[in-house]
């Protein structure tokens, strides 16, 4: 099995509820466009009418 991405919970004390950061270890090639990230973004956007989803805080196709 090969795992695409890292989760890791963090407990902060500025926010009351844990928070997720999610590394992505895919090919780099996946993600040269920012195509992905509008598509899960929009997903979430339209299932959050229904179901509680996460909020991003931050996300960028490159780690500058």
């Amino acid at each position: 099995m090969v795992l695409a991405n890292t989760n890791i919970r963090l407990d902060l004390s500025a926010h009351s509820a844990p928070v997720l950061l999610r590394l992505y270890t895919r090919e780099r090639a996946s993600f040269e466009n920012e195509a992905p990230l509008r598509k899960r973004q929009r997903l979430l956007r339209l299932v959050a009418q229904r179901v509680p989803v996460p909020t991003d805080v931050f996300t960028a196709s490159e780690n500058a």
